[in-house]
């Protein structure tokens, strides 16, 4: 990429889209990634560079075909008649991994697609000019109800359609059709499973950069409760090489963060003209600078007519450690408003275009948004407080999504243009409601909310965990063996044989391990010279590869061999569900026991044709429920008030652990109610699409 900079006359700074790949656990690498299949195809182990380089192209496509649809014995066939591969040579042609994936397109479509693609138009216009017609399930006649969504092939998207179908016809059913339905789609429904894969690391990536600009915060620079903005300002301060981008004027600490600060956040391209308060569009610069020269004009406008200063902005900011895309913004010439609150109110066609088209299969009026600014009316409209005034951390509550469904759903063209504005209004003039009370309505109303959650009682998953044991002579005392680099500290003291606990104790120690310390693990490094045992009489030098360590255990499983005899054990997987019934002790007292059941034995009775939920217990015990993950409850907790609950746990002990139905937060951080099921008070419920709750009749 460098010699491409040099070729072309770029900057240093200036990035290629695909200069880096995401590599595993989200780190960038120096490296595009080409065409795998050639790569391999290619190579001297199966048809080598010269002879791939000789084949046609539709001969390498008819190849890959092959490859996907054929089974191993008429592929290792074809290969040999028709491509003249030897034996090795077919062997490795058959091991190579192709690309996971699908195209939304067929190679054909494709095929036409892509001359009007290369002539720099946009999928959406490339569809027209190649004569398709989008088939979007929308006949033109209009329905009453939502039916089943299309296939789409995207398991994430295609879940998404099956609840907005279940909402929008329940509300359809009690109130009608709507007049209007304005859709924000998650980001997380975008993009491929390798795109959320980088998504997802990214977000991590940034949390933990986050983390790091607190700590620095509150040790170097005393700041003890760092606010949002003061992590902004660290971050743009590194960012900018501590050197205001407009002046060249060194930016100190106190300059920034003192009581009168020098320097402030600004928006390269002024945020009443684009509507971009995102961080992508943030800089530092000079108080004076800001108000009485850069003001709001873009650097372009600012600066331009001043040929000498313009081009030292632009030298700073390329020596500076901003992203491309920021970059950019210093030399941008126009801005349209209008054109960012199209994009703003009408991106229908990449982000929620799916489930747009769906909707309008009802004949309303349907409109898709990115929502990016819902953030900034939500603080506008004074609704971040809503959750204080109600005693719950908005991060932590997982209503916080329908306050902003509100802020989406009351969203006009004209809100957009007024919040553009107020950005540069007189201090402390009031952003206008959408309607007098708006706030206290929302407030009452998240109140009443109750929030479901999507309860997994499919038949399937793990059915035991991997890790095989073998029996003893005392109930409950299982063996197995352990490598000695997944041997964590607590299984030390249960190795079985003495002079190799010996052995592995003293390796620990010599390492400055503390068997009673905190970790859980030694680090991998203490294995890498190998364990040997004691030396015997013949010199023979033995390697510990591996241990073998007690374990206590209930419940385990036995595996049989064709005789229905047990040869290894196996613990159970995750828990399917538990039944909870009452009886009647021996004092004639009313009593609740709960019976849990595993996924193993949720299977074999799914096997035999059986309930996967016991009901009939016999004569002297009544069945009351059965609970799974997720499934929700009406708690009676003490005092005798009654809460909604949901089911976060079941252990194998019988003890229930509940979440409040609203939390959304770290489980870590939050402690459970735990429940046996004699002290269980209250009932099980079920929640309507409409969030309205009725006892459970299970």
């Amino acid at each position: 990429f460098d010699e491409i900079r040099q070729k072309f006359g770029f900057l240093e700074t200036q990035k290629f889209n695909a200069e880096y790949r995401i590599g595993t656990k989200g780190k960038k690498v120096e490296s595009i990634k080409g065409d795998a299949f050639a790569a391999k195809m290619g190579s001297k182990k199966v048809f080598g560079p010269k002879v791939w380089d000789g084949m046609t192209e539709q001969q390498k496509i008819d190849l890959n075909t092959e490859l996907v649809e054929l089974e191993d014995d008429a592929l290792a066939e074809k290969l040999e008649s028709q491509y003249g591969l030897n034996d090795k040579q077919v062997e490795q042609a058959m091991k190579v991994s192709l690309p996971q994936g699908y195209m939304s397109f067929s190679r054909k479509a494709i095929q036409k697609l892509l001359p009007f693609m290369e002539q720099g138009c946009l999928t959406s216009e490339a569809i027209e000019k190649a004569g398709y017609r989008r088939n979007d399930g929308n006949t033109g006649q209009a329905v009453d109800k939502l039916p089943l969504p299309p296939d789409l092939r995207n398991p994430i998207v295609q879940k998404a359609l099956f609840e907005v179908r279940k909402v929008i016809n329940a509300i359809v059913r009690e109130y009608g059709k709507p007049a209007k339905i304005k859709i924000e789609m998650a980001r997380e429904v975008q993009g491929s499973s390798k795109q959320r894969e980088e998504m997802h690391w990214k977000q991590i990536e940034n949390k933990e950069r986050n983390d790091k600009v607190r700590d620095r915060l509150m040790q170097d620079m005393n700041i003890l409760n760092p606010s949002r903005d003061d992590k902004i300002k660290y971050k743009l301060w590194e960012e900018c090489g501590k050197v205001c981008p407009y002046t060249g004027k060194h930016i100190s600490q106190m300059a920034l963060f003192g009581e009168n600060p020098e320097f402030q956040i600004e928006h390269i391209l002024p945020y009443d003209r684009s509507l971009d308060d995102s961080y992508m569009n943030k800089t530092l610069c000079e108080v004076h600078e800001n108000i009485h020269v850069k003001k709001s004009q873009t650097p372009y406008e600012a600066y331009s007519h001043d040929t000498e200063k313009y081009e030292q902005i632009r030298e700073r900011v390329n020596k500076s450690q901003m992203p491309y895309p920021k970059k950019r913004k210093f030399w941008q010439k126009e801005i349209d408003l209008d054109k960012h609150i199209e994009t703003e109110l009408n991106d229908t066609r990449y982000i929620c275009k799916e489930v747009v088209s769906y909707l309008k299969q009802l004949g309303v009026n349907v409109r898709g948004t990115r929502g990016k600014i819902t953030s900034e009316l939500r603080h506008q409209w004074g609704l971040d407080g809503v959750f204080d005034e109600i005693g719950t951390k908005r991060d932590d509550d997982h209503r916080r999504h329908s306050v902003d469904a509100v802020v989406v759903g009351v969203t006009e063209n004209e809100h957009l243009r007024r919040l553009a504005k107020s950005k540069y209004a007189v201090k402390n003039e009031a952003f206008d409601l959408p309607w007098p009370d708006f706030r206290e309505e929302v407030r009452e109303n998240v109140k009443q909310i109750n929030v479901s959650h999507r309860v997994q009682r499919k038949v399937s998953g793990a059915l035991h965990k991997e890790t095989n044991y073998g029996a003893t002579n005392k109930e409950g005392l299982y063996v197995f063996r352990k490598n000695l680099e997944d041997l964590t500290l607590p299984m030390v003291e249960d190795i079985i044989d003495p002079v190799v606990r010996e052995i592995v104790k003293k390796r620990l120690e010599e390492n400055g391990i503390d068997l009673n310390g905190k970790d859980r693990k030694p680090p991998k490094e203490v294995w890498k010279e190998p364990l040997y045992m004691r030396t015997t009489k013949s010199n023979k030098r033995v390697p510990i590869k591996k241990v073998r360590v007690y374990n206590v255990a209930e419940n385990m499983i036995p595996m049989m061999d064709e005789q229905g005899q047990p040869y290894r054990y196996v613990e159970p997987g995750s828990n399917h569900h538990i039944e909870i019934f009452e009886y009647i002790d021996k004092k004639g007292k009313v009593k609740k026991d709960g019976k849990v059941i595993t996924m193993f034995e949720a299977v074999q009775r799914n096997r035999r044709e059986e309930p996967v939920v016991k009901k009939d217990y016999g004569d002297n015990q009544k069945f009351v429920c059965s609970l799974a993950i997720n499934e929700m409850f009406m708690l009676e907790l003490d005092g005798g008030a009654k809460e909604l609950y949901r089911v976060q746990k079941i252990s194998q002990n019988t003890q229930i652990f509940f979440q409040p139905h609203i939390f959304g937060g770290d489980l870590k951080n939050h402690s459970p109610v735990s429940k046996i099921p004699n002290q269980l008070k209250g009932y099980k419920v079920t929640i309507d699409p409409l969030g309205r709750t009725y006892p459970a009749n299970d």
